[in-house]
């Protein structure tokens, strides 16, 4: 409906003006007008009230620009009887009158009135004005609301009310899959004190006893001075996507990895997308699948909804949804439901929407219908940003609704039949670590031993279980097993014993039938390795599929430095070492090197012992005084030249690594 709204606004701008100079009319009349022209409603009323001893209430200058007021203040039958008594006027003001009445009454989901409203503006107007088209439109959306009218709904839907809708602009709702209780969105407080846009930040609020809370801020790093709207989080809940603009047009994606300690850590976050707008915003189904809304990649036509796959740690080139779900309009704020199949959209196609933008439903992966989720979902305004909890039962969207108290508010959608798509039986079994509850995750805690202890053989054991069915079941993702001595160990023995241990390990997975090309072990040392007198952690990466969130925690501040995620890095390799017996291996001459990391290869009896960190080839090179072998890794996994001669159009630091 913006584009109904941007029409209506262009006629009060060019038309009142002129017909109020015409008939002389005063200077207080015009300063009440240019309130109206700068979207000051409350300000026009309160000055034409003012003023009742300078105008006739009864002229049809004050009435119109009265009546229009309390129309974009949502004063919609104090609108409707000043609309009705310009009707008896044989002008312009009759004509417009028409579609304002008719717009009410379509809001009002009086959908027959409505269309005879609009078919008599239709009537009165020319045949080249530039609503035309949009009102046609409108009645379209006549006709599908008085179809939709008399279906059974499938919610119940209220507004989060007053503690969390303000006269501004609160939208893009999201959840957190470890607090259901929360919302998250994004509000922009309306002010009259500037004609600049209002800055957009990002809050949340918890529901306690069933009564939402009064929203707080996230922290004052995260909300800048300029505009920030919120994205969503990762699987695991513990990773924000958010964009931040100098205005809501054009900005970038950044991510925010939430800490107890209250740490923030601030990354932007790259991907294949050229223009990042608020308008248009991302939906990350997983770390390694986002869909998302754009115009300039060709399609059906309007917005069009894409994907892009995160394939060996680049992102690949989007493919257009196709046909089934776009549409010659525009299709935007995607979310993909957790079975991988079932995406609710928002799109404002007239042959299919009550109004503006509507809610819908439909596969991605078989042809099917595309589902209008209908009345009270759906209302005759803009109906968006929805999203669903994985109860299967609530829902949140943002709506510019009439019965609403600002720009936009939030609500909620209370489903009768729970949304099967959401159901957390459909994620792959196996076993979740969360305050020793199951949950539809995975969340892996670092491992500390206190030097005594077996990993296998201690309250550890469900996790090496828990990761069997994970890597069998997706041979694409990789497991990295990082073992630290203990600390009153002397290096080799402290070396030599966690390799013992990552031995052990992977014999268990051995006889567990799992393809150990899957895992890369390895023991590296630390000082800032303090928490435990021994510990091990698990990563992941690669190709991770929608419907698993895998959580893993390191074991301190930075012990990841060694494998630089979605970035490459260059080591050296130091020696390679073929073992049968452990303990006739001396690492003490590796006990000095910097960022030392040891990978044990039990397939090919080797260890690999690889040194320092670089950005960049030039860099290990500059300082390799040893000449030793200079290795190349993506994501913590060595890349043969053949990957990177591949790779090398996205990452051109490779082209050194190659040719050496």
């Amino acid at each position: 409906m913006d584009v109904f709204r941007s029409f209506v606004i262009v006629f009060f701008i060019f038309s009142i003006p002129c017909s109020s100079y015409a008939q002389g009319f005063s200077k207080r009349f015009n300063e009440a007008n240019y309130f109206f022209q700068q979207k000051k409603y409350d300000e026009v009323l309160t000055y034409l009230q003012s003023g009742n001893k300078f105008f006739k209430s009864e002229n049809p200058e004050i009435i119109f620009l009265s009546a229009a007021s309390h129309y974009y203040l949502n004063n919609l039958e104090a609108a409707e009887k000043e609309f009705i008594s310009l009707l008896k006027e044989k002008s312009s003001h009759q004509v417009e009158a028409f579609l304002f009445l008719g717009q009410i009454r379509f809001h009002q989901q009086d959908f027959t009135n409505a269309s005879s409203y609009l078919k008599s503006y239709l009537k009165a107007i020319s045949p080249s004005h530039p609503n035309r088209n949009e009102v046609r439109n409108v009645i379209r959306n006549c006709a599908t609301g008085l179809e939709l009218q008399y279906k059974s709904p499938l919610a119940i839907v209220e507004n989060l009310g007053r503690q969390i809708n303000t006269p501004g602009d609160e939208f893009a709702p999201f959840w957190n899959p470890l607090y259901q209780n929360n919302i998250y969105f994004t509000s922009a407080k309306r002010t009259s004190e500037t004609n600049d846009p209002p800055q957009t930040d990002l809050f949340f609020s918890s529901k306690e006893n069933g009564i939402w809370q009064k929203p707080k801020s996230f922290n004052p790093i995260l909300n800048s001075p300029k505009q920030e709207t919120g994205l969503g989080f990762n699987t695991s809940g513990q990773v924000l996507y958010y964009f931040r603009g100098n205005n809501l047009f054009q900005g970038a994606i950044f991510t925010d990895t939430l800490k107890k300690s209250g740490k923030f850590k601030i990354n932007p976050y790259l991907t294949s997308l050229n223009l990042i707008s608020a308008h248009t915003p991302p939906h990350f189904v997983s770390d390694t699948l986002i869909i998302f809304a754009s115009s300039s990649l060709g399609g059906q036509g309007g917005l069009d909804l894409f994907k892009t796959i995160k394939r060996n740690g680049l992102w690949t080139k989007p493919e257009n949804l196709g046909s089934d779900v776009n549409s010659s309009y525009d299709e935007n704020f995607p979310f993909l439901a957790p079975d991988g199949t079932t995406l609710y959209f928002s799109s404002n196609n007239p042959e299919l929407s009550i109004g503006g933008y509507d809610i819908f439903k439909t596969s991605i992966n078989k042809s099917g219908p595309i589902v209008n989720l209908g009345l009270p979902v759906n209302s005759t305004a803009d109906d968006t940003h929805f999203s669903a909890g994985r109860d299967g039962i609530t829902a949140y969207f943002a709506s510019n609704r009439k019965t609403g108290f600002g720009a936009r508010d939030l609500f909620t959608a209370y489903f009768f039949s729970p949304l099967n798509e959401m159901n957390s039986s459909g994620y792959s079994q196996g076993i979740a670590f969360k305050d020793n509850l199951s949950s539809d995750y995975y969340e892996f805690k670092s491992i500390l031993l206190n030097g005594a202890e077996h990993p296998l053989e201690s309250d550890y054991k469900p996790y090496f279980n828990a990761v069997i069915p994970i890597l069998n079941d997706n041979p694409n993702i990789k497991l990295f097993i990082s073992g630290y001595p203990h600390k009153d160990l002397s290096f080799s023995d402290g070396m030599k014993y966690n390799l013992n241990l990552l031995t052990d390990i992977h014999r268990f997975f051995s006889r567990a039938s799992v393809n150990t090309r899957q895992i890369t072990y390895s023991t590296a040392c630390s000082s800032l390795f303090e928490k435990g007198n021994q510990g091990f952690s698990f990563r992941f990466s690669g190709e991770l599929p929608m419907n698993i969130a895998l959580n893993t925690t390191p074991l301190f501040e930075g012990e990841n430095g060694n494998i630089l995620s979605d970035s490459i890095c260059f080591k050296w390799l130091l020696k390679e070492i073929l073992f049968t017996d452990l303990q006739n291996i001396d690492l003490d001459e590796f006990k000095n090197i910097e960022s030392l990391r040891i990978e044990l290869n039990p397939v090919e009896n080797k260890l690999m012992v690889y040194g320092g960190l670089f950005s960049s080839f030039k860099l290990a090179q500059w300082t390799n005084n040893q000449h030793h072998q200079i290795v190349a890794f993506l994501d913590g996994e060595k890349l043969s030249k053949e990957k990177a001669t591949e790779l090398i159009s996205s990452y051109p630091v490779l082209s050194d690594y190659i040719n050496q």
